[in-house]
């Protein structure tokens, strides 16, 4: 294997060398040349040779392969969805969801004045389970979720305190609006489809 490898590293070596002299003038070298587009054309693959190489002898018989990334936006998620553990057992999905215990748990929506966080599109069967959490404002295209009462196609919609949604509130408090019904929902449990946004705070005196 060893001399397969040095072969294959002098044959890369002669194909760049060969390529460097063609791109060097026909007239005799001066000490110019290093000014040369094609002497730097060249000679930038040369500096990554050292590169090249290390990619190919990931693929050598007998070695795991790696994969290379550069940077990826660490820390966002540009999809809108996060994953969160459960501070208890989530038993319906599309449920709005507000932080929970920490930054890293969420919870059912506990009262109709609380701030969403998004809606839960899993199931938890247990406090401590990773849950998918699409964000309200950041998630893509339309969102599902639970009705808790009757709602009409068009209504605005906010958080009913028990993880499911109803039609956004006319009496005085201070409501989070989550979005629009796309749907509308008979009776309560019906799943309806909404176009999301951004929790906005609503103060009806």
């Amino acid at each position: 294997m060893n001399i397969l490898l040095f072969a294959i590293v002098g044959l890369i070596f002669a194909m760049l060398a060969w390529g460097l002299i063609r791109s060097l003038p026909s007239a005799t070298l001066t000490a110019r040349f290093t000014r040369h587009k094609g002497f730097q054309r060249h000679w930038r693959k040369v500096a990554k040779l050292p590169t090249g190489l290390k990619r190919l002898a990931s693929f050598w018989p007998g070695r795991n392969a790696q994969v290379e990334f550069a940077n990826v936006a660490e820390g966002t998620h540009t999809n809108g969805q996060i994953t969160r553990l459960t501070d208890a057992a989530l038993a319906t999905r599309f449920f709005v969801v507000k932080i929970g215990s920490d930054a890293d748990h969420v919870a059912v929506s506990a009262a109709n004045t609380d701030i969403p966080l998004g809606i839960c599109t899993d199931e938890a069967p247990a406090a401590e389970e990773l849950v998918s959490i699409a964000l309200l404002g950041a998630a893509p295209g339309t969102l599902k979720a639970v009705a808790g009462a009757a709602i009409a196609a068009g209504a605005f919609i906010q958080s009913n305190g028990d993880g499911t949604v109803i039609t956004l509130k006319a009496t005085s408090g201070t409501w989070y609006i989550i979005g629009r019904a796309i749907t509308a929902a008979a009776a309560a449990n019906d799943v309806i489809e909404f176009d999301p946004c951004l929790p906005i705070q609503r103060v009806v005196p």
